[in-house]
């Protein structure tokens, strides 16, 4: 049997039929929570989103005359 050295480990060039079923259920099981908290965290951000009724302050800013060129602060008046 052919080995490679990968990560200071030395395993067969090719996987074996158990090999090949184990990272197989891996893969699916590791995309399956993936779909799963991908559900899960639409729903919490669209919640959270979608029930927010308070406003953060304005910070208002007008001019005051017609020469200046900057806005003014709506406290300072």
């Amino acid at each position: 049997m052919r080995k490679i050295r990968k990560l200071g480990k030395w395993v067969p060039y090719e996987l074996s039929e158990n090999s090949i079923g184990r990272r197989l259920n891996s893969c699916i099981r590791l995309i399956g929570r993936k779909r799963k908290k991908n559900v899960l965290w639409k729903i919490v951000t669209d919640d959270e989103n979608g029930s927010s009724t308070s406003l953060p302050p304005s910070r208002r800013r007008f001019f005051t005359k017609e020469s200046e060129s900057y806005p003014r602060d709506s406290r300072m008046s």
